[in-house]
């Protein structure tokens, strides 16, 4: 709020206009009913039974609290106010005479100016002159009956207050000789949340007083000037289009501390409905567009981060649900303003649900100079807000306006991530209120002008202006125009896949100037985040989330940093770290991207794409490409690379994506464009520059255009396809085929659909021929063979268009074998390997399906080659058939055989049975008509010997290790007549145990085990079995 002293740098500005009222009484005033402003007599029952439930009844305790606490002297008027303002709700609630009697007690001590008391400025002034009709409204039925003398004494000090404020407070004098010239507020041809509040204060006055006799002015004078002010304090500050208040959401929240209460009563007192006036009602839905995820305003012009007053408008509109939404859905909790809870008692209809908007969630208000980008309504929407502010929403901020033009704030994962200066304190506010402090590009080191006049703040900013905005199912657009320090620059937004934005600035001057352009994020400096930066990638991160902005490389852009204030709340400052991007040149550009990131999403990949005639940046996402670019000056095409297939178009500012960096192309937005290609394939024409933003398949070509409104054509070629239909959202005046092409006769913006019946489909058919042999898909074939691959197209329904193909594309799998030409292969020699080959001509593909098999049979494998059993033992035997290459042979029948007299096999299953006979012999395997030996003497390799022993031990025995002596490995044997547990330990010289070589259940049996002793000394070392009930011994010598 500015000092008075403000003021005097208006005066020259005052001079030169013609004080005249700024509106006509609207209204009568009513007879007295007590209690009457914001609650009758007869809802009385009604707050009492609120006060039982929450929310109604954490405020109640909050007011009894305060009553209960009331301080038995005071050193400030307004806090006598408040709190005879509690205890004579208390008294209502409670019907507790104490409490009113201690309200009419302070009530009476209020020294408002005309008794010498000190309520600071008028704004200040007007809201405790409001708070002070409503507890008298409260207490005027007890005084009345209890205490007349207070009531006078109450009528009085209201009745003087109300005729000071009617007759104008002085807010500066000028001495012109002759005359001192006085200004009063209510002559200030500015006029602003002051008068809102100070006459909001007079207008409760007189309608509480309206049967007071014996003042300066009469209550109907009273009640005349306040709404005169008020209300056209009001029309003077909202903007007419979209309802944005020039001083911005933080004073349009205090302007309603006392406008809400006084329109409330004014319903209720006269019949005079200001909620339903459009620019009001287009006000309060302004700043419900305004807010952050989180709930509250941005801290935007002289502003602190705020809230607002939905649970009031909850039962005043239709659509009232939806305030309520907004204020329950605040991560500060219900926003009520201390000392106006019994109001929110009053005035809060629980009944009335909430509703989560239906509207956006982008929204674009040009006249108010505001561009909302969001992605939802949720409390973790990635959100933008872009000023553009000019007219009624620029000029009469006046010396709360910020120079901000095409400055933006953003918010993400919960976290404000790019900034606004804010609004320390109206003292300290030049600290953050110039260009530099914000989002934009500075000029020779200078941004948007700070209007002053007398040292003080007088304005901000030049007029800009919001244009051609749009959403769109790839994106929401905005582009903001402004002009200053000789230059005129337009700043295009892209809100790509509604996640992260594309900021494009083109900057043209007919002189050369350094460029800084400029991004304050929430982190370095003290403001709890952290800040980094490598090249022209930068990071701001804090707990919920990150912003990376990234500028593609260019010669002549240098990139620094530093570190700045910034104010979220009342007297608070806070440094934090800004990105400068750095050039000179008359005519420049500026392209970046900003990337939201939330804690533990995937990190994005970005980098600078390959643009010819511009610059550009490739964004590798999770399931996505997207390459975005910028044409530079004096060019008239760029060609973009990053994705399949090169992209030529003469947009100012492009964005397209694929699924990767092979994949076709999905989507694409672009400003200011002709014609697009994709490689040797024009994607769209025009006759006249447009703005695109399609989604794009097979069957559709869909999403926004905008071109001239005198109109234009559209052309699309069809590419086999048949059209089946097209609708706009606009005009639509004609459309027409030929040559393939589709042309559409447009005029203005809006959606549009074109619909395709696709072309028949290229088929593809595919045969593989080795010799006088062929073969189609699945094909199952020996190792080793060369086959050629001839491949044939066909649309027709009957095949009869079908021709052999020449020219083809194919992928063969490595493990398929080696590629020899174009078709011809030459099959591996492994079997079993299962693979498709893809072949691709014509737009169409497909594939065939290859296995291997074995060659014929050379060689029999007999597992195991060797085994020593004991007499009765079983084994099993197991034959393999392998072919040349080795691969096995599956699906051949063994005859088993045994040679020697050492037991029985099952001729069938290889299953052998150990013989009582101790020796020697060999098992054998017939496939087929060939007999093939396992014995050592065959040639074939691997052989199925049999031993069989002598049978289990009688005794258990630790055998002598050998070798002994012994370097450095040696076997240890040992006898088991029995199953059972077993452990074999080592130990060196001093008893200290070396390692264990055993410690198991064993079965019974003579076994060896072999102790390697590499990593020993020489010297002695002992050998343990412990097999219960056994325990042995042996001595063992290593030598190196």
């Amino acid at each position: 709020m500015p000092p008075r002293g403000f003021f005097m740098y208006a005066i020259a500005f005052c001079l030169a206009l013609a004080l005249t009222p700024v509106g006509i009484c609207a209204q009568t005033l009513a007879a007295e009913v007590h209690p009457g402003l914001l609650f009758g007599a007869e809802e009385v029952p009604l707050l009492k039974e609120r006060i039982q439930r929450e929310p109604y009844a954490t405020w109640w305790q909050i007011v009894r609290d305060r009553a209960d606490s009331t301080p038995p002297t005071f050193s400030e008027e307004r806090t006598k106010v408040r709190f005879a303002k509690a205890l004579a709700f208390a008294w209502l609630m409670t019907d507790d005479a104490a409490y009113a009697d201690r309200a009419l007690e302070v009530m009476q001590r209020v020294a408002f100016p005309p008794r010498g008391g000190d309520l600071g400025q008028p704004h200040n002034e007007g809201e405790v002159v409001a708070q002070y009709a409503v507890a008298y409204d409260m207490l005027h039925q007890y005084a009345a009956q209890n205490d007349a003398a207070a009531l006078a004494e109450m009528r009085a000090i209201l009745a003087e207050e109300a005729d000071r404020l009617w007759e104008g407070i002085v807010i500066s004098e000028v001495d012109l000789g002759l005359v001192t010239l006085k200004i009063r507020l209510h002559e200030t041809p500015h006029i602003d949340n002051w008068h809102i509040r100070a006459y909001g204060g007079l207008g409760l006055a007189a309608m509480t007083l309206s049967e007071y006799t014996g003042s300066q002015a009469a209550p109907q004078d009273w009640a005349d000037r306040a709404f005169e002010m008020v209300k056209g304090s009001l029309d003077f500050q909202i903007d007419e289009q979209d309802g944005g208040y020039a001083e911005g959401p933080f004073y349009s929240r205090y302007a309603a501390d006392v406008y809400l209460p006084y329109m409330f009563a004014l319903r209720r007192h006269s019949g005079v409905d200001l909620f339903s006036d459009p620019k009001i009602e287009k006000m309060h839905d302004w700043s419900l567009n305004l807010r952050l995820p989180n709930g509250r305003r941005p801290n935007i012009d002289d502003g602190h981060l705020d809230d607002f007053y939905g649970h009031y408008l909850a039962a005043v509109y239709d659509d009232g649900g939806v305030h309520r939404w907004d204020w329950e859905n605040n991560e500060n909790g219900l926003y009520v303003r201390e000392f106006s809870e019994m109001d929110a008692i009053a005035l809060y209809d629980d009944s009335v649900p909430a509703v989560a908007p239906s509207h956006g969630p982008s929204v674009f208000m040009p006249g108010a100079g505001d561009a909302v980008f969001r992605s939802d309504w949720s409390p973790q929407a990635t959100y933008m807000l872009l000023r553009g502010e000019n007219g009624v929403a620029r000029d009469r901020g006046l010396s709360h306006e910020h120079p901000d033009e095409t400055s933006f704030v953003l918010y993400a994962g919960g976290e404000m991530l790019a900034l606004d200066a804010g609004y320390i304190d109206f003292t300290n506010h030049d600290k953050v209120n110039e260009g530099r402090n914000h989002n934009v590009v500075l000029v020779d080191g200078v941004g948007p002008p700070r209007l002053t006049l007398l040292g003080q703040t007088a304005g901000g900013g030049n007029d800009a202006f919001i244009r051609d905005a749009f959403t769109s199912a790839s994106g929401d657009y905005a582009e903001v125009d402004a002009s200053y320090q000789g230059v005129d620059i337009k700043r295009r937004v892209f809100f790509a896949d509604r996640s992260y934005f594309v900021i494009a600035d083109e900057i043209v001057s007919t002189d050369e100037h350094d460029y800084e352009w400029r991004l304050h994020g929430n982190g370095g400096g003290d403001s709890g985040g952290e800040y980094a930066r490598e090249g022209n990638l930068a990071r701001w991160t804090r707990p919920g989330a990150e912003l990376i902005a990234y500028m593609p490389e260019r010669d002549g852009l240098v990139a620094a940093d530093g570190d700045t204030i910034h104010s979220f709340d009342y007297l608070e400052e806070q440094t934090h770290a800004v990105l400068r991007m750095q050039q000179r040149a008359a005519d420049a550009h500026y392209l970046a991207v900003l990337y939201p990131r939330a804690t533990g999403a995937t990190d994005p990949t970005l980098g600078t794409a390959k643009i010819s005639g511009g610059h550009g940046v490739i964004a590798d996402l999770t399931d996505a490409r997207d390459v975005a670019w910028q044409r530079d000056a004096g060019v008239t095409e760029a060609t973009v690379t990053g994705l399949a297939h090169p992209l030529y178009s003469d947009a100012a500012l492009g964005y397209a994506r694929a699924a990767d960096a092979a994949s076709p192309l999905q989507r694409f937005s672009l400003q200011d464009a002709t014609q697009l290609r994709n490689d040797d394939q024009t994607i769209f024409s025009t006759t006249e520059p447009v703005d695109v933003s399609i989604e794009l398949d097979d069957g559709q070509f869909a999403g926004f255009v905008r071109g001239p409104g005198t109109g234009y054509s559209l052309t699309v070629p069809l590419v086999g396809r048949t059209f089946d239909g097209a609708t706009f959202t606009a005009e639509l005046l004609g459309t027409s085929v030929a040559d393939d092409l589709l042309t559409l006769d447009l005029a203005g913006e809006g959606d549009l659909t074109l619909r395709f019946s696709p072309p028949p489909p290229v088929q593809l058919h595919v045969v593989a021929r080795a010799g006088s042999r062929s073969a189609t898909s699945p094909m199952r074939t020996r190792v080793a063979r060369s086959f050629t691959f001839e491949v044939f197209a066909f649309s027709a329904a009957d095949s009869s268009d079908i021709e052999q193909l020449s020219d083809f594309e194919w992928e063969v799998p490595a493990e398929l074998g080696e590629v020899t030409g174009l078709g011809q292969l030459d099959l591996t020699t492994t079997m079993g390997v299962r693979a498709d080959i893809a072949f691709r001509a014509r737009g169409a593909e497909t594939t065939f399906n290859v296995l291997t098999t074995p060659h014929s049979i050379r060689e029999v494998v007999i597992e195991p080659t060797s085994v020593d059993l004991e007499p009765g033992e079983r084994q099993t035997f197991r034959a393999t058939s392998l072919d040349r290459y080795g691969n096995r042979v599956l699906g051949r029948n063994f005859g088993w055989h045994v040679v020697g007299d050492i037991g029985t096999i099952n001729s069938r299953t290889g299953d052998f049975i150990a013989g009582d006979n101790p020796g020697e012999g060999w098992v054998i395997a017939v496939v087929n008509t060939s007999l093939i030996f396992s014995d050592a003497g065959a040639t074939v390799q691997g052989a199925g010997k049999v031993t069989v022993g002598a049978g289990r031990p009688e005794r258990y025995a630790l055998h002598p290790n050998m070798p002994n002596p012994f370097n450095p490995a040696t076997q240890i044997r040992f006898d088991l007549p029995i199953a059972g547990p077993v452990r074999l330990t080592i130990y060196n010289a001093l008893g200290q145990e070396v390692e264990r070589l055993v410690e198991q259940e064993m079965a019974p049996g003579v076994h060896a085990v072999e102790w390697d002793a590499a990593g020993h000394r020489s010297g002695i070392y002992i050998c343990e079995l412990i097999a219960n009930p056994y325990r042995a011994r042996r001595k063992m010598l290593l030598l190196r």
